[in-house]
């Protein structure tokens, strides 16, 4: 299980910030709205919500991740109400919020079709959620491919399917059961470092799934060392700047209106 108040996420969050201004864009949040931020990391969601005048729920599985969505929303003045808890059982009553938001985080859930399920429950009639989600595409996709491939060996179980955030006709399919309608558009982020191996040492030394990955392949003398040749590989083949680094990484946002 990752534990994703591990290394520093907030380091990977400010690189970001973008893509949850877009999705707050596409959300159209009106003053006094009930706003659950699914996955809030450090806050960067729940933040742009409050700053638009969002009643703002801040949600996550890591504690330590609250706490720093929770001081940074003092800082700014604005009060947030929080909570430590999972996508697949939301702590909420039906119809809490009128807006859920979730900058690629419920994309990580091991049950998506649960995770969906509980988005549509919490959200009030005629309410909505935005959704960003990673494109399965790209060299920062490639790497992660690698890495998801790495850890299911090590685990000796089937292979398991990739997650269905990337695909719109699956995300569709997710919430067809309980009667919502999805739409998605495409943008993309930028994310640049003086080399692939330095973003790669960056990943090592601070984000929580691949700090998970050095230390679950470790069991397996020179897997975690074939893993980073192959994803440096990967990210060199990708790379945009030639003499330092730079990869594009395409994302859809998707709206999943409620009844």
């Amino acid at each position: 299980m990752i534990d994703w108040g591990d290394g520093t996420y907030e380091r990977t969050a400010e690189q970001l910030i973008d893509a949850t201004e877009a999705a707050l864009e596409r959300a159209a949040l009106r003053p006094g709205e009930r706003v659950l931020d699914l996955g809030c990391g450090s806050g960067n969601a729940a933040l742009a919500a409050a700053r638009r005048g969002g009643v703002v729920t801040a949600l996550d599985p890591s504690a330590r991740l609250v706490a720093v969505a929770e001081a940074r929303a003092r800082a700014e003045g604005f009060t947030l109400r929080t909570a430590v808890g999972a996508a697949e059982a939301l702590p909420f009553d039906g119809g809490a919020f009128e807006l859920v938001l979730s900058v690629f985080a419920v994309i990580f859930s091991d049950a998506p079709e649960r995770a969906a399920a509980e988005i549509v429950r919490v959200l009030a009639p005629g309410g909505r959620a935005v959704i960003t989600a990673w494109h399965p595409t790209g060299a920062i996709s490639e790497a992660g491919m690698l890495l998801r491939q790495a850890l299911m060996e090590l685990s000796g179980g089937p292979p398991r399917p990739p997650p269905p955030w990337g695909d719109p006709a699956q995300v569709v399919a997710l919430f067809a059961p309980h009667g919502a309608r999805v739409t998605s558009t495409d943008s993309s982020l930028r994310f640049e470092a003086p080399s692939a191996e330095a973003w790669f040492a960056e990943q090592q030394d601070h984000h929580p799934v691949w700090r998970f990955a050095e230390r679950a392949l470790s069991s397996r003398p020179g897997a975690w060392a074939s893993l980073r040749e192959r994803s440096i590989a990967a990210l060199e083949a990708g790379n945009e700047a030639p003499g330092a680094f730079r990869v594009t990484s395409g994302y859809s946002i998707y709206e999943v209106r409620a009844r």
